[in-house]
């Protein structure tokens, strides 16, 4: 559960970063990040959250407490913002445990 806050956390941005890859005819490129403003102070879950803006890849790294655990949510293009699809995979292979479903990718 404290690592579905950090998914929390980006949500806003997922549908920032849909409508800019929308607005760019459904093409993933520079600008995809325009107008996402990353947590500008930690909480007890989450430590960090940031974005490529070449990629519209969204990152949130949580805090110890939960889990230490960095999640990648990356972009798949579309027409529009709703049609924008996002892959969620772990940069640790050893903490599945703490991740949603969602997230879980075979190591």
């Amino acid at each position: 559960a404290r690592v579905v806050e950090g998914l929390a956390a980006v949500a806003g941005a997922k549908a920032t970063v849909g409508e800019n890859i929308a607005s760019n005819g459904g093409v993933v490129a520079a600008g995809a990040c325009n107008g996402f403003t990353a947590i500008s102070t930690a909480t007890q879950n989450v430590a960090s959250t940031s974005c490529a803006d070449t990629t519209g890849a969204l990152t949130v790294v949580t805090t110890d407490r939960a889990g230490a655990v960095t999640l990648v949510l990356t972009p798949t293009g579309g027409a529009t913002a709703a049609s924008v699809t996002w892959n969620c995979t772990v940069a640790e292979t050893t903490k599945h445990r703490y991740v949603p479903g969602e997230c879980r990718k075979a190591a």
